[in-house]
């Protein structure tokens, strides 16, 4: 029989993280739901621990020869499972209790559900990583970049099926979600964002292959190229400068003082008083630190 949600989580060599995952996901107080374990050809004990959890959860292991990224897996899990939803999880994060209970509360009006998740880190335990989107969820995603965090997000299986699964493309690795938001977005309005809390992301075990870096940068611009005419002109404008503003700060982050002093100027320009005065506070940061370190 089919469930109402199917959770599908990618994993590699992510043996202890799982255990964690799959202990919080026994744990839901809303049952009619299946896993699918989607291995990217881990080499540790990752299929034992998944097959010690068949009597609690309704779960299944795939296992497939090492591709490099979660988009593969993930969508090898689409095509088997048998939910009307679709909820992604990565396997280093995991969702409290009255995860799958809340979010079904709204399956009858919405295509896209995410919610809240605590960052749990050694830095930033406690802070917040999503944020509502305007009315308008394609340009504010286009505009304003990625605020759904991915283990947050639930979708319907046909709105999947219209839009095609997350990108294979390589140079999308780590923003694959993105891409399939902004596509999602492209024929639906229908987002719904729980202000609860009903999770966690693990951003301190040094794996995520979100972080800064040249590559990071290099694939914000792909997806920026990518979508962009779907925007009319002034909001083209308008995401260019948030893009230059975001770059720019990364730019700083990875010590390229003169690469985002040259990004940051555009961001003057935004129609946002705020992001003007976001601006000019990281422009003088960054063009003091390529005066004395850089320059």
């Amino acid at each position: 029989m089919s469930k109402l949600f199917s959770v599908i989580i990618p994993t590699y060599n992510r043996a202890e993280q799982i255990r964690n995952n799959l202990d919080h996901l026994a744990n839901q107080t809303f049952k009619n739901f299946e896993v699918w374990v989607c291995d990217d050809g881990s080499e540790d004990d990752t299929k034992n621990i998944v097959d010690s959890y068949k009597e609690s959860l309704d779960i299944n292991y795939l296992w497939f020869e090492n591709w490099g990224g979660p988009a593969r897996p993930r969508n090898e899990g689409i095509k088997r499972c048998t939910g009307k939803w679709i909820c992604f999880l990565d396997s280093d994060d995991w969702w409290y209790p009255e995860k799958l209970e809340q979010v079904s509360k709204y399956v009858d009006s919405y295509d896209l559900i995410y919610h809240q998740l605590d960052i749990i880190s050694t830095k930033n335990t406690g802070k917040k990583v999503s944020e509502p989107l305007q009315e308008n969820v394609l340009t504010d995603l286009l505009v304003n970049g990625n605020r759904l965090a991915n283990s947050s997000v639930c979708v319907k299986k046909s709105i999947l099926d219209a839009v095609g699964q997350l990108s294979e493309d390589k140079d999308l690795i780590a923003m694959e979600d993105y891409d399939l938001w902004i596509r999602v977005a492209s024929i639906t309005k229908q987002f719904k964002f729980i202000e609860q809390s009903l999770g966690a992301y693990n951003w301190g075990d040094g794996s995520n292959i979100s972080h800064i870096s040249l590559e990071r940068i290099r694939k914000e611009q792909i997806i920026f190229n990518k979508h962009i005419l779907l925007l009319n002109d002034d909001d083209q404008k308008e995401a260019k400068r948030i893009l230059d503003y975001k770059i720019g700060r990364y730019y700083s982050v990875l010590g390229m003082y003169a690469e985002s002093v040259s990004c940051l100027k555009n961001a003057f320009l935004s129609r946002s008083f705020k992001m003007k005065l976001k601006a000019t506070i990281f422009f003088t940061q960054s063009y003091l630190s390529f005066l004395f370190k850089g320059g």
